[in-house]
């Protein structure tokens, strides 16, 4: 259970990385990955 808990707190993460990125592309503001 709580192995599972974390896979999808790790996925979200990843999303969250991951849109954030597209929006920060979006508005054009250069930061160093």
């Amino acid at each position: 259970m709580e192995k599972k808990v974390r896979g999808i707190i790790k996925k979200s993460a990843k999303n969250a990385d991951f849109y954030g990125r597209k929006i920060i592309k979006k508005m054009d503001i250069p930061i160093d990955y």
